[in-house]
């Protein structure tokens, strides 16, 4: 009964969110954020402006689909399960490419690439080790030199209206950020984009919070009550100041 009850949730889920327009769920989820918890409930597609830099972490939470969660706040330990930016192979692959003037075959994250289509039989959707070197490799080329030439660029996709898919809350920056209970900031999705507007010193890019840690919530409350906060303001304060 339990299972059923769970596959019907599922289902009636899956159904909402198809067929009910993402300003009216977003709006109703932020009046209900507004009851459950303290302080000034923030927009949730408004983003905010943050360093790259200041983005350390990868989320390695895998329960977090962004048209369920878009907008949330949520506790538990979700924010623990992360991995320094460095150590993960994009940042070490692209760093070889751009930094070091490697060519793609040289680099992690070719590798990596050919390990997992060699262990899983694709990755990224390709199925040979040629096709991720001349169709992703070739993209991520074409995606430093966009932003070095141009700077960085917000993602076209509009996550209302887009026809591809409607219910789908991508974020239009094309970065997603979660923010742990300490007010760190974990990478959920961008990190070709963040990785390299390190590597090109760019001072600061546009992200969408998906989820904030409801101790997080509790600090931007008690921020927006005294209006002061300690150091050097958080990029997610600006709002509540």
């Amino acid at each position: 009964m339990d299972r059923l009850s769970r596959y019907t949730r599922r289902i009636a889920g899956a159904l909402y969110a198809r067929t009910v327009p993402l300003e009216y769920r977003l709006a109703a989820r932020k009046r209900l954020l507004s009851v459950t918890n303290p302080g000034p409930i923030p927009e949730p597609l408004n983003p905010i402006r943050v360093s790259p830099s200041a983005i350390s972490y990868r989320s390695e939470s895998r329960f977090i689909p962004e048209d369920r969660y878009v907008g949330k706040i949520l506790d538990g330990d979700w924010d623990s399960h992360r991995v320094k930016l460095t150590e993960t192979e994009v940042y070490k692959g692209l760093v070889e490419r751009f930094h070091e003037g490697k060519s793609w075959t040289e680099t992690a994250y070719y590798r990596h690439g050919r390990d997992r289509i060699e262990s899983d039989g694709e990755f990224f959707g390709y199925t040979t080790s040629e096709e991720f070197l001349q169709k992703r490799c070739e993209y991520v080329d074409e995606l430093y030199l966009d932003m070095k030439q141009n700077g960085y660029q917000s993602d076209q996709r509009d996550p209302v209206t887009d026809p591809r898919r409607p219910w789908s809350t991508r974020d239009p920056t094309g970065v997603s950020v979660l923010i742990g209970r300490d007010g760190e900031l974990l990478l959920h999705d961008g990190h070709h984009r963040v990785v390299i507007a390190r590597i090109l010193n760019i001072d600061s890019i546009p992200v969408h919070v998906l989820i904030r840690h409801k101790e997080w919530q509790r600090h931007r409350a008690a921020v927006a009550m005294d209006g002061t906060a300690d150091g050097e303001p958080h990029p997610d304060l600006h709002d509540v100041l």
